[in-house]
């Protein structure tokens, strides 16, 4: 009965389905260095949901923008790999939060807030 209650309360605490769809980056056939996606609410793409994970197809500028950055507020694992199909290792993200002039402020609900990764 108790190992019940703890276990009751533990799930209660860390709350269910928690997890976001996972993310997956498909990157130009030997793309090095930077990538970012920018959050860009007029003019930035659909996001792409494909097999159950959303898909972000980086061009060779290695700058997408979005409409929406949804996906990266929330627990998800990521993968990355080329358009040949071949698996790619990618460093840790850093967000930057957009500026809203009138606002004088920094936010991440702002366009212009920037997620970054780096391919060694």
């Amino acid at each position: 009965m108790r190992v019940s209650i703890c276990l009751a309360v533990a799930v209660m605490a860390t709350g269910c389905g928690g997890s976001g769809k996972p993310i997956l980056f498909i990157l130009p056939a030997g793309f090095r260095g930077e990538f970012q996606i920018v959050k860009d609410s007029v003019g930035g793409s659909e996001l792409v949901e494909r097999n159950g994970q959303w898909a972000f197809e980086i061009p060779s500028s290695g700058v997408l923008r979005v409409n929406n950055d949804r996906p990266f507020y929330r627990w998800h694992a990521t993968q990355a790999r080329y358009s040949d199909g071949r698996n790619v290792t990618i460093g840790a993200s850093q967000t930057t939060a957009g500026f809203n002039a009138s606002r004088g402020d920094y936010s991440t609900e702002y366009d212009g807030t920037t997620h970054v990764w780096r391919v060694p």
